[in-house]
């Protein structure tokens, strides 16, 4: 994936516009006006994370929030309630039925873009902790081993990695083409209570991308955001960030 995918379920539409204009630079986000065209929304494809109204057409936010929650197919996508029921009961019952956070409307683009950003970045850590096998390109990553390698005709080539790289590339590999950043990767690392200098990243990285001379793959920088995988032929370096 290139960039995480929100689904914005918003019946007003110059709202649902202002929430996608607030958002175009972390994500891709496509809008639907009610719960039916969510279902069939999710149905069709995948989605980073859910923005969810809760007075819509026809249903209750509420009511389809538990409903996420109770489908394997939605039960570890990220919702964020946004709508103008600001009631103590209502934050209440919007957490309690599975909402990862609750917004009243109006709400500032920069508060909507932070928290849907902390929401993105936790859903990707889980997913690097749960994901145990990863082929990508000439890559193949086995996390339950800790090994990584890569393809050629004379068979795999084992990756020696130290247990910063290995992380570092798991995630990376997991979402291609999507930029991390290196408080995001400290996280991974460390933990989110842990003072690292980022610039350890920028190592950890050059490290990675030395061993890495041989794949159909590389890690580039993105000039003040941080770091991404892609296939080496696809774009040169964006620009790391600062250092590296």
């Amino acid at each position: 994936m290139s960039r995480p995918r929100v689904l914005v379920v918003e019946d007003d539409a110059d709202t649902a516009d202002v929430i996608a204009h607030h958002l175009r630079e972390l994500a891709e986000a496509t809008s639907v006006p009610g719960v039916g065209d969510a279902r069939k929304a999710l149905a069709a494809d995948s989605y980073d994370l859910v923005l969810l109204d809760v007075n819509l057409p026809d249903g209750s936010g509420f009511d389809f929030c538990a409903e996420l929650q109770g489908a394997e197919a939605t039960r570890r996508t990220p919702v964020i309630v946004l709508t103008a029921r600001g009631d103590l009961p209502d934050r209440v019952r919007g957490l309690d039925l599975g909402a990862d956070d609750y917004l009243v409307k109006p709400v500032a683009g920069e508060e909507l873009r932070a928290r849907v950003k902390a929401r993105l970045r936790r859903a990707a850590l889980a997913a690097a902790d749960a994901s145990q096998v990863v082929e990508l390109g000439d890559l193949k990553i086995n996390r339950a081993a800790q090994m990584a390698s890569l393809a050629s005709p004379t068979g795999d080539t084992p990756l020696d990695l130290t247990p910063h790289e290995f992380k570092i590339l798991h995630l990376l590999a997991l979402n291609p083409g999507a930029v991390f950043e290196r408080p995001t990767l400290i996280e991974l690392l460390w933990g989110a209570d842990v003072h690292v200098v980022e610039r350890t990243i920028d190592t950890h990285v050059s490290n990675l991308r030395r061993k890495l001379a041989g794949s159909s793959l590389t890690i580039v920088g993105v000039r003040g955001k941080g770091y991404r995988l892609v296939p080496r032929d696809s774009q040169a370096d964006d620009g790391k960030p600062e250092a590296a």
